[in-house]
């Protein structure tokens, strides 16, 4: 095949292993216990450095999971399964 009739096929193209259903979802992250032991001030620096060093890390991580979820293969027997249980929901 020449190379554009292989783009063309290949948007054309469905792979059922990947699941196009929306997943919408959101994650919690825990903040850090308060110490009491530290000044309200120490705390909050304290928040500040979690936050940068803890938490917008995971946030990242949770945001380009959330991304590539779309791209992520599953087993066709699994997708089929559910699609078909779907189907048979309908009814």
């Amino acid at each position: 095949m020449p190379s554009k009739e292989r783009v063309r096929f290949m948007e054309i193209f469905e792979d059922f292993t990947v699941l196009q259903e929306d997943h919408k979802g959101y994650g919690l992250i825990p903040k850090r216990e308060f110490d009491p032991n530290m000044s309200y001030i120490q705390n909050f620096a304290a928040d500040l450095m979690d936050f940068k060093d803890r938490v917008r890390p995971m946030a990242n991580d949770l945001a380009k999971i959330d991304s590539l979820h779309n791209y992520q293969k599953h087993d066709a027997h699994k997708v089929w399964e559910a699609v078909k249980d779907e189907l048979l929901n309908i009814k």
